[in-house]
């Protein structure tokens, strides 16, 4: 009887293990047509991903790029720039608001378009006032813009390097300085000029913060 019971159990398990595997493993038919199903489902998704990431992205590049000004354009923008200096500085906004329409006609004659649309409109009136901003602009001005300011003991410095690089040595090897040698020697040195020496200098200093420092002083 208990071995029978057990015979039993053998079949019965036998019996379930043959009957779980044969539902379990799938047929070629049903496997083909799973992976069809996940690969298309797949597809249909990147697609999608693909086609907002690119809707995007010409959104960011229309939101964050400039106009570029055309031959055509620089000539409108050369009028105002010979009628700027003669123009009555009340005047200047609408010299620059016709130019900037006279831009964006143009602009809309080139591409065939009826209008330039508000953020068009407001890149080429950026493009405009930044070319006639930089083409109008005071030479003094211009002059400052990428320098820095220039004083007495700058300028003292540039025009005797050499005479403060042999101090600068000198307390370097009497141990006297350790940090700092270039600007210890050319302290004491400066103390040394006459005062006659450097209202010299400081109005070589007003020269160069005005029209900027000779091209030797810029490249070294």
């Amino acid at each position: 009887m208990h071995v029978t019971m057990q015979s039993d159990c053998k079949v019965n398990i036998t019996i379930h293990r043959e009957k779980s595997e044969s539902e379990s493993k799938p047929t070629s038919h049903t496997l083909f047509s799973t992976l069809s199903t996940m690969a298309l489902t797949k597809t249909k998704k990147t697609d999608g991903q693909n086609k907002k990431a690119k809707k995007w992205l010409a959104r960011w590049k229309q939101a964050h790029s400039t106009y570029q000004l055309t031959n055509s354009d620089l000539e409108i923008c050369n009028k105002v720039k010979e009628k700027w200096s003669t123009t009555p500085t009340f005047m200047r906004s609408k010299l620059l608001q016709e130019a900037v329409r006279d831009v964006a006609k143009a602009h809309c004659k080139r591409k065939g378009l009826k209008d330039v649309g508000s953020l068009k409109h407001e890149k080429i009136e950026k493009a405009v006032r930044k070319w006639i901003r930089l083409k109008t602009r005071n030479r003094t001005k211009a002059a400052k813009i990428g320098t820095k300011g220039w004083h007495p003991r700058r300028v003292f410095y540039h025009q005797n390097k050499q005479q403060v690089a042999d101090r600068a040595a000198e307390l370097a090897e009497s141990g006297r300085q350790t940090i700092g040698q270039t600007a210890q020697a050319l302290t004491e040195l400066f103390c040394k000029v006459p005062q006659e020496e450097k209202d010299k200098l400081t109005i070589v200093a007003h020269e160069w913060n005005s029209t900027g420092p000779p091209e030797p002083v810029q490249q070294g």
